[in-house]
């Protein structure tokens, strides 16, 4: 990732036509940047977490780091949220506990968002538009041990209600959703960022 960024990614910046990236199925590790990811990454085992912003996320490098996210967003790219509970960091009790499985998809994508609006990056665009900038990248179609509530598409109609429930109750949701209502920020999550990406770039 750091290479392709380097060579292509951000000297794309300067044209006419930037590259926008697309982060397919991930998830957020915590971590600060990409050379931190390489560094450890032999060192890697399973039950490893970093501790940012008051949760616990999955450190390993399949996962996304502050540098990827606004890169990723610098470029107008998307980032589909993976539902592998291991990818998600979810503990063994919380596994079983469906009711903690929304928070866990909404956390990944709050401190995603937080990221970008706490950055220093003065060449940043607008920081509202990481509104548009999540999406599912659920990994249905791999060998994964999604988290139980929400398992097949069957489930995104109480995803998203279940959504609707947590941002509504997190007190910060009016420093991030830039005049969404949770509803309306749902919505472009489950549906609408997605489709706007593709009209957008893939004609």
């Amino acid at each position: 990732r750091k290479v392709y960024y380097e060579k292509f990614v951000i000297p794309s910046f300067e044209t006419e036509h930037p590259i926008p990236v697309i982060a397919s199925h991930v998830a957020y590790s915590g971590v600060e940047t990409l050379d931190q990811h390489i560094k450890r990454m032999t060192l890697e085992t399973n039950g490893d977490f970093s501790e940012r912003y008051g949760h616990p996320f999955n450190n390993w490098n399949i996962n996304i780091c502050d540098e990827d996210v606004v890169t990723i967003f610098k470029s107008g790219g998307v980032i589909g949220v993976n539902f592998d509970q291991r990818v998600l960091g979810l503990s063994k009790s919380d596994a079983e506990d469906e009711s903690t499985h929304a928070y866990y998809v909404w956390q990944h994508i709050k401190c995603m968002m937080k990221t970008v609006i706490h950055s220093a990056d003065d060449k940043l665009p607008a920081k509202k538009g990481i509104v548009n900038t999540f999406c599912l990248g659920t990994d249905f179609d791999g060998f994964i041990d999604p988290i139980n509530k929400y398992a097949t598409v069957l489930d995104f109609g109480q995803l998203a209600k279940d959504l609707v429930r947590e941002i509504s109750n997190d007190p910060e949701k009016e420093a991030l959703l830039f005049g969404f209502s949770p509803e309306e920020f749902v919505r472009k999550v489950c549906l609408d960022n997605a489709y706007d990406f593709v009209v957008r770039h893939f004609h």
